[in-house]
């Protein structure tokens, strides 16, 4: 009988300190360095305020995510980020295959590009007509550039 309980002793040991491990590398992977999107409102429903893009210490790159509302027939689209002073700071296509599933789309954009201020990403169907345009408010706030 002793022998059951030092295996039960011992397999609960184990599994405690397998546990402790995995929360270890879990919480690691949401320390800085992690990917951090951010989901991004279009005019028409966003608060009085641009959605606040806060870039975690030592990020390179600023993930952008929104959801899109284009009729297949707009695909591919013309995406442009445009600064506070009316430049255009990013552009891409946005092909129907790179759009996810719900209708969301996500983009990488390098952080050099986006110094901390105010932009607007505008997203054009390729039809081009003023209805097929939308525009993504935003502010990129965070730590001095690396």
């Amino acid at each position: 009988m002793r022998k059951w309980r030092w295996l039960a002793a011992a397999a609960l040991f184990a599994l405690a300190a397998t546990l402790t491990v995995w929360i270890r590398q879990s919480t690691a992977e949401m320390r800085p360095g992690a990917i951090h999107f951010t989901l991004l409102e279009e005019t028409a429903r966003a608060a009085s305020a641009p959605t606040e893009v806060a870039v975690p210490h030592g990020s390179t790159d600023v993930f952008l995510l929104f959801q899109l509302d284009f009729a297949a027939d707009a695909f591919p689209l013309s995406l442009e980020i445009v600064g506070q002073d009316g430049r255009t700071r990013y552009t891409r296509e946005v092909p129907t295959e790179d759009v996810n599933e719900g209708d969301y789309y996500f983009i990488r954009v390098p952080r050099r590009l986006l110094p901390d201020g105010d932009y607007r990403v505008r997203l054009t169907g390729s039809r081009g007509d003023p209805g097929s345009r939308v525009e993504y408010p935003f502010r990129v706030i965070g730590p001095p550039l690396p």
